[in-house]
């Protein structure tokens, strides 16, 4: 019988599939990713949900508190960081879709950084939600006053 070969090796592409271990390691890195991000965003939207409460209560009682609800700055970046591209280009849209389009986003972005050792990994990973936020931030800005 002729030796058989995978099709890994027929075509020459052996040496970009990799282990079953290291596989296991990216899909961790994946989902501690998509599990670190969902939490900040969790933590993000309620900070945004208590703003929104906050803008209703003084609209609604006609109280000037300035101090009482979130800046501009910080509602800007929390939307930013949890809902991501989607929820800057369509606030209309629901939050969860956001969510959901910067789970996977983010934990695509870890996988990918699983490829690194973890002492360039994580601040990496940190760095790349910090610019995340700050981008998706102030497209969300300069977008609301072209409305």
């Amino acid at each position: 019988m002729a030796h058989e070969m995978d099709p890994g090796q027929a075509l020459g592409l052996r040496a970009w599939i990799p282990s079953p271990r290291r596989l296991r390691q990216l899909l961790a890195a994946g989902m501690l990713g998509a599990a670190a991000f969902l939490v900040e965003a969790g933590a993000a939207e309620l900070v945004l949900r208590a703003d929104r409460l906050c803008r209703e209560l003084r609209l609604e009682y006609w109280a000037f508190n300035p101090a009482g609800c979130q800046p501009e700055v910080v509602v800007r970046l929390l939307a930013g960081l949890a809902r991501g591209p989607v929820g800057a280009v369509r606030p209309d849209l629901p939050p969860v879709l956001g969510v959901a389009s910067m789970a996977v986003l983010t934990s695509l972005m870890a996988t990918l950084l699983g490829f690194l050792p973890a002492r360039r990994a994580v601040p990496l990973f940190v760095a790349m939600q910090l610019l995340a936020m700050l981008a998706c931030g102030l497209i969300g800005f300069i977008l609301s006053y072209t409305r």
